[in-house]
C-alpha cells in the first residue's frame, strides 16, 4: 500500500466490496485475485483502453456521421487518427492523398463522397496508379456536367470501374487487402479527420460497408447525362 496514492480508508473499503462480490479472497492475511475478478480486471483494462482511444476520437466521430454508430468498438485501438486544425487546415487531405500514392496493393476501393476536391485527388492519382480501383461516389452532390476530365477518361481503362451511390455520402473510405482509411467531412464537404488502420475488427466492419453501397450503386455507364469518353 506504500505504493498507492489511495488512501487506506479507501483501499480496505475497495476490498471489502471486491471480496462481497468474490473478486478477491482473503489468504492468510493477503488479498488474491479469484478467477471471476480475473475476468472482470480483463474486461475493465479493455473497457479503459476503448474509453482512452474513444476519447482521442472524439473529433473523428463528430464529422463521421450516422455510420459512426456502426463502428466496432475492438477496432479503435489499433488506429491512427489525423485532424484538420485551424494551424494545419489541409493535414486531413493531405493524409488522404498519401494513402492513395504510396499504396502497394493491387486492388483498390474507394467509396467518395461528392466533394468536388476530393473527387479531383482521386482523379487526379488515377492515371498513375498500377492497381485495380473500383470508385463508388455520392451522386446527389457531385455535378454531373463536371466530372473531372481524368476520371472521364479512367473509364476507358479495365483496371477501373465508376459507380455511383443513390443517395449522399457522409464519409469516405479507402479499402486494400490488408489496410483501410475512413475519411469524415463538415456539414461544408471539407475533408476533416481521417482514421486509418488494419485490423481485423476494422477490416471486417470496411468491407461490409463496402459492399452494402457497392450492392446498391449503379455503373456510371447507365447514368443519363454523365459525360461520356
Amino acid at each position: 500500500m506504500e505504493r498507492c496514492s489511495v488512501s487506506r480508508p479507501a483501499v480496505w473499503r475497495s476490498l471489502a466490496g471486491f471480496s462481497d462480490r468474490n473478486w478477491v479472497k482473503e489468504d492468510s492475511g493477503l488479498y488474491r485475485i479469484t478467477i471471476i475478478g480475473e475476468f472482470v480486471l480483463s474486461h475493465y483494462e479493455t473497457l479503459a483502453e476503448v474509453i482512452d482511444c474513444a476519447g482521442e476520437r472524439a473529433r473523428f466521430f463528430d464529422h463521421l456521421g450516422d455510420i459512426g454508430s456502426t463502428f466496432p468498438a475492438e477496432a479503435l485501438a489499433e488506429t491512427t487518427v489525423v485532424t484538420a486544425t485551424p494551424e494545419k487546415p489541409s493535414v486531413a487531405l493531405n493524409r488522404f492523398r498519401d494513402a492513395l500514392t504510396t499504396s502497394t496493393t493491387e486492388q483498390f476501393r474507394a467509396l467518395v463522397p461528392g466533394v468536388r476536391r476530393v473527387v479531383e485527388e482521386v482523379s487526379w492519382h488515377l492515371s498513375t496508379m498500377d492497381a485495380a480501383f473500383e470508385l463508388i461516389v455520392g451522386e446527389t452532390a457531385l455535378e454531373l456536367q463536371t466530372v473531372p476530365d481524368a476520371l472521364v477518361e479512367a473509364r476507358s481503362h479495365e483496371w477501373f470501374r465508376f459507380y455511383m451511390c443513390p443517395k449522399p455520402l457522409e464519409f469516405g473510405m479507402l479499402l486494400s487487402d490488408d489496410y483501410v482509411l475512413v475519411s469524415a467531412y463538415d456539414e461544408w464537404g471539407n475533408l476533416r479527420s481521417c482514421l486509418e488502420g488494419m485490423n481485423e475488427p476494422l477490416l471486417e466492419w470496411a468491407v461490409d460497408i463496402y459492399k452494402e453501397h457497392r450492392q446498391d450503386a449503379t455503373p456510371a455507364d447507365a447514368i443519363s447525362g454523365l459525360p461520356q469518353i
